[in-house]
């Protein structure tokens, strides 16, 4: 069980970083479907869903990394799965509308994101999986510190006629000189 546990929050890492990619929608989607199943699956196999039995065990996590015994933590984990679905949604529902976000709502979700997959996978991991989220996180800060101003159009793959590397607007034909 443990492995299906951490084999789906490091799938749902990967899908989450991979779907940055305008034309990977559904991958971003899936992220966040499979980060719900690993809370599901965390919920049911390590804490017999009992919501005070995680935050009992978050408490205790909190307190051995900052040496604050507090288990809301748990709240934020529930938040961003949320947040991450609504925001896969919005993408996936609404394209252009999502394409044309304001920066501060971009850069606001982007450092709640950071805050806790810095905290999920380097902070409490440990071993080699601390390395694999340094890595992961790199990734992330990679692909958003170098994509391209987002303009007001909505991704490639949101128009009806586009096709890989051809615009989908109509080309008009050049006047010949008179």
């Amino acid at each position: 069980m443990d492995l299906l546990l951490i084999g789906t929050i490091w799938v749902a890492l990967f899908l989450f970083v991979a779907g940055q990619h305008p034309r990977r929608p559904a991958w971003f989607l899936a992220g966040a479907a499979a980060c719900a199943i690993h809370m599901v699956i965390a919920m049911w196999s390590r804490y017999g869903w009992s919501h005070q039995a995680a935050m009992r065990a978050t408490a205790l996590q909190t307190a051995d990394v900052y040496g604050l015994n507090w288990g809301g933590g748990i709240y934020a984990n529930y938040l961003f799965v949320l947040v991450w679905i609504a925001d896969a949604l919005w993408r996936w529902r609404a394209p252009f509308d999502y394409a044309a976000r304001a920066k501060w709502v971009v850069w606001t979700s982007r450092a709640f994101y950071s805050i806790v997959i810095v905290n999920a996978a380097v902070v409490f991991a440990t071993g080699s999986r601390r390395w694999i989220g340094i890595a992961l996180m790199a990734w992330l800060l990679a692909v958003w510190l170098t994509e391209r101003r987002r303009s007001m159009s909505p991704p490639p793959w949101a128009l009806p006629s586009s096709r890989p590397g051809r615009p989908a607007t109509r080309t008009l034909r050049a006047r010949s000189p008179r």
